[in-house]
């Protein structure tokens, strides 16, 4: 036989040993390579939740188990000390998903963890379900409002209480897939990082989807974080949700954030985009961000009962207007004067003109005020000329120049 003869066999045997390691990983379902083969086939789409099983195969069963009840063995869990994190979940008549919820925080690789719920005044079977659990898991707490305040006021409530040197907010409606905490805890670790992103799986309705938004910056950013962020908004025109429950963050940073956003208006129980808020601090208060293409959250749109989704309901009006009004504010005055930090301020004031602006046709008492608010940003420097015309379309529809009816 021949030395080429040698050669190409030797190349064959090696390409095959190689294409069974391949397969031998593939059907073991490694993690990486069920993202990889995800964000490569199914990147930016939907997917069926009864085809899903084959591409995301560990987090879809997971949740699904934990969502059917079949998880039957609970162990009983000790309280540590000094926990690695903690988690805080606001509560407020959530009964038909707390035990799924809390069997996924209890089921994640993570153990050493600290649990704090606070109960906004729940009137259903939400605390006694929570009390169910502290018997049998020594990590749980629970701290009772003493009249509904919101989830601003109680996530203040929560992380003025943890032990832990991190925090991550959740909401109890969802599910914490096994192992995405535990890497971001490691990864925020090795790194020194005030703030670490990761993955979310979003089920809407029979449909899931990954957080598509937060893919374009993974290197480690610095101050400014937020016009950073929002510069990948305007580049890539993908918007980017202030969202918190995909962030595990510096407990001193959120310590901060909250004093930032100051005792009055944290009591002043807002009822609307809450979430942004804090957030808002958080990235402008934080010193280093980085995101990691890792899952670990499992969120169920359809579960949502939030007031947002009651924006049309002439009862929350009041409530609602008066939370717009002040977040704006807020977000004026505490941004940062730098021009893309003010392009997000002003983006977000037009998002919530728009979201809500069938509420704010009714805000008669405030109309003074609001127009006020459109002056400001209209002289603005910093407005380009398409935001400008987006809110001159507002401001003709909120103030009835259109010809509409109130």
């Amino acid at each position: 036989m021949s030395g080429k003869k040698i050669i190409l066999y030797f190349l064959l045997l090696i390409f095959f040993f190689k294409s069974l390691k391949l397969k031998y990983k593939d059907a073991n379902y490694k993690i990486e390579i069920i993202i990889d083969r995800y964000n490569n086939k199914f990147k930016g789409k939907k997917i069926s939740v009864k085809n899903i099983e084959d591409n995301l195969m560990t987090y879809i069963l997971y949740a699904k188990s934990i969502k059917e009840s079949k998880i039957n063995e609970i162990i009983n869990f000790q309280s540590f000390d000094s926990p690695k994190t903690s988690f805080i979940i606001p509560i407020f008549n959530k009964e038909n998903y707390l035990r799924s919820f809390i069997t996924s925080i209890q089921m994640q690789d993570l153990k050493e963890i600290e649990i704090i719920f606070v109960n906004d005044f729940s009137d259903d079977k939400s605390v006694n379900i929570i009390n169910d659990f502290i018997k049998i898991d020594k990590r749980i707490k629970l701290i009772n409002n003493k009249k509904n305040m919101g989830s601003l006021y109680s996530r203040a409530i929560g992380a003025n209480t943890a032990k832990a040197n991190y925090i991550i907010f959740f909401d109890p409606d969802d599910i914490i897939l096994k192992e995405g905490i535990l890497k971001a805890y490691n990864h925020i670790i090795k790194y020194k990082l005030d703030i670490v992103q990761f993955l979310s799986i979003i089920q809407r309705n029979d449909f899931v989807e990954t957080s598509q938004y937060f893919f374009n910056y993974k290197n480690i950013i610095k101050q400014p974080i937020l016009s950073y962020i929002f510069y990948y908004y305007k580049k890539s025109g993908v918007e980017n949700n202030m969202i918190l429950w995909d962030k595990l963050v510096k407990k001193q940073v959120v310590l901060k954030s909250l004093n930032f956003i100051g005792e009055k208006f944290i009591q002043s129980r807002i009822v609307i985009e809450n979430d942004l808020i804090l957030l808002f601090s958080i990235f402008t208060i934080g010193e280093s961000y980085q995101f990691i293409e890792f899952p670990g959250y499992y969120y169920f749109a359809k579960n949502k009962d939030s007031i947002t989704n009651t924006r049309y309901n002439p009862k929350k009006s009041n409530e609602i207007i008066r939370s717009i009004l002040m977040n704006i504010q807020f977000l004026y005055e505490k941004t940062n004067n730098t021009i893309l930090d003010k392009l997000f301020s002003a983006f977000k004031f037009k998002q919530m003109f728009h979201r809500y602006k069938y509420n704010l046709k009714k805000a008669n008492k405030q109309f003074g005020y609001l127009k006020n608010l459109f002056n400001i940003f209209f002289d603005s420097k910093f407005i380009t000329n398409k935001d400008k015309s987006d809110l001159f379309r507002l401001y003709l529809t909120i103030f009835n120049i259109d010809g509409s009816k109130k």
